[in-house]
């Protein structure tokens, strides 16, 4: 109800609503675009997940409650 957002994969707002109306948005996702920022970063340089080598410390995620360990995780895991 109202106040949606439609981002991008490089974080950009490509639509919104901005009242509380009842509306409906369509938009077309490009994956190939969205495996590309994945793979590469936003930027374009940076492979932030494969930067992590295995005596690195736990990243602990409070917010979320989780936490990323470098010795398990891999790319496309939830770990």
């Amino acid at each position: 109800m109202g106040r949606s957002l439609v981002v991008d994969p490089d974080g950009d707002v490509v639509d919104q609503i901005l009242d509380d109306s009842n509306t409906v948005m369509h938009s077309i996702i490009d994956f190939d675009r969205v495996a590309q920022i994945r793979r590469n970063g936003t930027a374009g340089v940076n492979r932030m997940w494969e930067q992590f080598l295995p005596n690195d410390p736990v990243i602990n995620l409070p917010i979320y409650a989780g936490r990323i360990n470098p010795r398990t995780w891999r790319p496309g895991m939830n770990k």
